[in-house]
């Protein structure tokens, strides 16, 4: 089989756009549980950033414009929890 660089892209850029390009890279009609502290998109995404992934507060009405917040509570926790539908709210919200 030939060698494509793109096998090899990393997501090395902790935003929406790092973000849309790994969702990308993921399988569109699989779930995943939003519910699990380790496994869910956003803990999945830190991880592949090499970030420890904290739950951000959504309580802490000053940072609702940070990309945490936007990981967290408009791209991850909304439902379905697939990637594919999770990979169009980034997009929506990248369009913004």
């Amino acid at each position: 089989m030939l060698y494509n660089p793109q096998w090899e892209s990393k997501i090395n850029s902790y935003s929406m756009d790092g973000l849309i390009t790994w969702l990308e890279q993921q399988p569109a009609n699989e779930n995943y549980s939003y519910f699990s502290y380790t496994t869910c998109l956003a803990a999945q995404f830190n991880a592949t950033c090499g970030r420890e992934y904290e739950v951000p507060n959504p309580f802490l009405f000053w940072r609702w414009h940070t990309f945490e917040h936007k990981l967290e509570y408009s791209v991850a926790s909304a439902v379905p929890h697939n990637y594919g539908a999770a990979l169009e709210r980034a997009r929506a919200i990248a369009n913004k």
